[in-house]
């Protein structure tokens, strides 16, 4: 279903990014909202993430947040 557009929440990320050519590539784990006859559990694909649109500000702000607390675990 290529041109199909499902919007779900993402329940897990897998922690290993898969190198390619031009990009990496990782699993996303989701569960769709309704249950759809044309897709069936434990199919793959390949999909584009949008989590919105945000202020350059916010952006390094999570980013500068991210690293303290990889830093000093809280």
């Amino acid at each position: 279903l290529p041109l199909e557009r499902f919007e779900t929440n993402v329940e897990r990320i897998s922690p290993r990014v898969v190198a390619g050519q031009a990009q990496g590539t990782l699993c996303v784990y989701c569960k769709l909202p309704q249950s759809m006859r044309d897709l069936r559990p434990g199919m793959s694909g390949f999909a584009r993430i949008s989590n919105g649109r945000r202020s350059a500000g916010m952006v390094l702000f999570g980013r500068l947040l991210r690293s303290l607390r990889s830093e000093f675990w809280w």
